[in-house]
């Protein structure tokens, strides 16, 4: 295995590939004196390819959906968490000690808001 041999092949030197493929397949008496290179080796080679390319394509869809189910639960798991502070201070009050327990503030902690002294009209 060379270095390269882990980089996907583009698209379009595949399927000029196929089409090589398709063409050998066209030619009659091809017996090369490598093995390797013999119909039979490449035919095989072209339906693993296309095996594999079909199992890929299967597991993406599955991790999709797997990451579709995960995004849906991390919403549940807020809105579930965002309206139990909710209960928290509708039942205990927004000045006890259970709201600062689920993390918000009480509100005598809170700055008191000022109102901001109104401009004098400039000239």
């Amino acid at each position: 295995m060379t270095k390269t041999a882990l980089k996907r092949i583009p698209l379009d030197v595949l399927r000029a590939d196929e089409n090589a493929l398709f063409g050998l397949r066209t030619i009659e008496g091809y017996q090369p004196p490598n093995e390797k290179f013999s119909l039979a080796a490449v035919n095989a080679a072209y339906k693993r390819y296309k095996d594999t390319q079909e199992n890929e394509a299967r597991l993406e869809k599955a991790l999709a959906a797997a990451r579709d189910e995960s995004i849906a639960a991390e919403h549940a798991f807020h809105d579930g968490v965002g309206g139990s502070k909710k209960q928290v201070v509708a039942i205990y009050g927004d000045d006890s000690n259970e709201v600062v327990a689920v993390g918000l503030k009480k509100k005598s902690d809170r700055k008191p808001m000022r109102k901001a002294a109104p401009k004098a009209p400039e000239a």
